[in-house]
């Protein structure tokens, strides 16, 4: 059964935000409920930071989940406290330099200007693994203060804006919100699916049929990437277009060692240009493997898509093996014959 937390629970990876940002704000616009009076509940996880709303004192909080800095809580007023229950409230927080992040609800600051910095230079210091979200992570331990559970209520909209300063406080601030959030949830809205595609070239011109590539062939793949209408996204300004490849079963450049993940190629250019990415590499041993493109508008979005290459061993020049048999044994079947893992040897 799906709990609030797995409903509720989304992150974005570094890879949909810009390589290099000043300012990043989280927002929802959400009517929250306190199920009871002693429950503490996630709003926003940004990298091992966590901004929660404690039910009991009438606070908001931002929690260090590994609890390596203090905690800073902000009282919240009264009238404040009782329409984040009974009403859609806009909550941020916004991380945007040593003096003015900040956490706001219905765009009135609930901080003071001093009070985040450490905490902005924690998040800086970690930005190359965080994840940044909504919720509770289901993943992490049983809920405690470093760990609470997701807050139930409705979820209007959730935005994460890319270095663009939401400005004016109060009403205004709301209106530029609620503007965003209109603009997003349009069906031409930037951040629809960009056009993304594959190019496949062996090393070979003569290859069995539905094959990529024989066992050490050079496969060169050219993808191509481009949002259309991103130019004019509200929410990310100035983010470039990210692409990666992902080639999965052929071990890192840098690999040393027997768990250091697959290659890895990335590139960037204009939002609505066309972003080409070349890559090449040559797989080890036969089979099914897959390549996998990705593209982000640096607004929390990745999008996908996966291409399947059939890699035979050498010398299955007629497609005979079933693929892509390989196994440690010396013999193998009835036939008692030697199965190599990367070359054939037909039956004879």
């Amino acid at each position: 059964d799906c709990t609030t937390d797995d409903v509720l629970y989304t992150q974005a990876s570094p890879f949909s935000l810009p390589p290099q940002w000043s300012q990043l704000t989280l927002a929802l616009k959400a009517s929250l409920k306190c199920p009871t009076t002693s429950f503490v509940g996630v709003v926003f996880r940004a990298g091992r930071l966590r901004l929660v709303l404690d039910c009991q004192l009438g606070r908001l909080g931002v929690l260090d989940r590994t609890r390596g800095l203090a905690d800073v809580w902000v009282p919240l007023e009264t009238q404040a406290f009782k329409s984040l229950q009974t009403q859609a409230t806009w909550i941020t927080l916004s991380l945007a330099g040593p003096t003015a992040s900040r956490v706001t609800v219905n765009g009135v600051a609930a901080n003071s200007p001093t009070s985040l910095p450490p905490l902005f230079a924690h998040v800086q210091a970690g930005s190359a693994d965080p994840s940044w979200g909504l919720g509770h992570d289901p993943s992490e331990s049983v809920p405690s203060a470093a760990a609470p559970r997701t807050l139930p209520g409705q979820v209007l909209a959730a935005l994460l804006v890319v270095d663009r300063a939401l400005g004016s406080e109060g009403a205004a601030a709301v209106a530029v919100l609620d503007s965003l959030a209109a603009q997003t949830s349009r069906d031409d809205a930037p951040g629809a699916p960009p056009a993304l595609s594959f190019e496949v070239e062996s090393a070979r011109s003569v290859l069995p049929a539905d094959t990529d590539a024989f066992v050490g062939d050079v496969i060169r793949i050219t993808a191509r990437v481009q949002f259309k209408g991103q130019d004019a996204d509200p929410c990310a300004s100035g983010s470039p277009a990210r692409v990666r490849l992902t080639w999965f079963g052929v071990p890192s450049e840098t690999c040393s060692g027997g768990q250091c993940g697959d290659l890895k190629e990335e590139a960037s250019g204009e939002l609505g240009a066309v972003v080409e990415l070349r890559s090449q590499a040559a797989f080890s041993k036969p089979g099914r493997f897959v390549v996998r493109l990705e593209a982000s508008s640096g607004r929390g979005q990745v999008f996908a898509a996966d291409r399947s290459l059939l890699v035979r061993k050498t010398g299955d020049v007629a497609a005979l093996a079933p693929c892509c048999r390989h196994t440690p044994f010396v013999a193998a079947s009835q036939l008692l014959r030697p199965v190599h893992e990367s070359v054939f040897a037909p039956a004879s």
